[in-house]
């Protein structure tokens, strides 16, 4: 399995004068096609995508350039929230008494290849972030996880993907780190009982970087040794992520449940254009946990069947990382396999039914318009039809 993780930059973003090139999205979509193209990987995880862009990418047009879809990808996402706050540093209310909700571009996707891979589980975790420094704004952000299972050996891959939150001026550490933990947490509790999951993967932009060291097996970094504590490998290989500053921060670890140790390795990505994000792709083959020809029985027909989190149901999954005042975030959401998202169905025609027969009222009397003069003679008629019978 070849896995990619991508930081594209929303133009919301591009606010530097080195990143305003990038500021036209319009300018970018083809770039984009074309590196993803040339990459030819199995899924890809994406950051700084909203979905309005991501949709272009699967439906753009134009003579000589494959969208997304006709390259074979389809998509999950994982939609982040902004909240208001007042000077007080609560959730502003709206007028419809729901906390005054904005649209925030920094959000995740995953895409893969429906030709190799079946969906059997997606589901997203909320956790919250302080924005803006002086905590004019809380952004619920989401990490994203998709089980899919291997066409051909049936081996199913749990796939989680994160935008961690960065920036010079918020004391980010701490929570970075505490957002791995749960991270990593919610890889192993999460479980589903109509199927087994047989590797872990973990990729997106950590906002984090591997620390100098003599041995680079070793991770000093706080947050990313979390990670290797826990038993997950990358490939080991060293290249910058982010060319402005000279960091790698964008990351791809592996974690086989088996006790397998074999790293995963580093794929040399042909990019035509480099330039077309502040960050650079990178992407790893993810080693199978099977011996070679092997292949599982399948369970296709159990597909989200008895899913829990933690051996809760799905509205008593774990409260999210840091939560804080009334904008808490919810708990893991489960998103059934289908539709697939960016291939939306259309909705059942509604059953056309016969109605009861109903039984129509009797219209009601005409009213003769002499009915009044028939009022006032009625009596002398009576007295005139008596002093008749009289006389016969």
């Amino acid at each position: 399995m070849k896995v990619g993780t991508f930081n594209l930059l929303h133009p919301e973003y591009a606010i530097s004068k080195e990143q305003k090139k990038w500021k036209n999205f319009d300018n970018r979509k083809v770039k984009i096609l074309k590196d993803l193209e040339s990459a030819d990987l199995d899924v890809v995880c994406l950051q700084e995508i909203s979905k309005d862009r991501l949709e272009e990418l699967f439906k753009y047009k134009e003579k000589g350039v494959k969208n997304l879809k006709d390259l074979g990808y389809t998509f999950r996402y994982g939609q982040h929230v902004k909240f208001r706050k007042d000077r007080s540093g609560n959730v502003k209310i709206g007028k419809d008494g729901k906390p005054e909700q904005i649209s925030n571009p920094d959000s995740v996707a995953i895409i893969y290849k429906t030709a190799k891979f079946s969906e059997k589980d997606v589901r997203t975790r909320e956790y919250e972030v302080e924005q803006s420094g002086g905590g004019a704004i809380t952004a619920v952000k989401k990490h994203l996880f998709i089980d899919l299972e291997d066409n051909k050996t049936h081996e199913v891959t749990r796939i989680a993907t994160c935008h961690l939150e960065g920036g010079k001026n918020r004391a980010v550490g701490d929570e970075q780190i505490e957002t791995v933990k749960q991270l990593v947490e919610d890889m192993t509790t999460i479980k589903d009982n109509a199927y087994q999951v047989h590797q872990l993967v973990i990729t997106g932009d950590f906002n984090r970087q591997r620390a100098a060291s003599d041995n680079p097996d070793v991770f000093v970094d706080p947050g990313l040794k979390v990670l290797a504590d826990d038993n997950y490998l990358d490939d080991r290989k060293y290249r910058v992520t982010e060319p402005s500053s000279g960091r790698q921060i964008d990351w791809i670890f592996y974690k086989a449940l088996n006790g397998q140790t074999q790293k995963p390795k580093a794929i040399d990505i042909d990019m035509p254009h480099p330039d077309v994000s502040d960050h650079r792709m990178i992407a790893s083959e993810i080693p199978s946990t099977l011996p070679e020809g092997t292949v599982l029985p399948s369970k296709a027909g159990a597909v989200n069947a008895g899913a829990t989190n933690a051996g809760a149901t799905n509205a008593e999954a774990p409260a999210p990382v840091k939560p804080s005042g009334p904008a808490a975030p919810s708990k893991t959401t489960h998103t059934p396999s289908t539709p697939i998202a960016g291939e939306p169905t259309e909705p059942a025609a509604p059953k056309k039914t016969t109605p009861p027969a109903v039984k129509k009222p009797s219209p009601p009397p005409t009213k003769s318009r002499f009915g009044f003069f028939k009022k006032i003679f009625s009596p002398f008629q009576r007295f005139f039809a008596w002093i008749g019978r009289l006389f016969r």
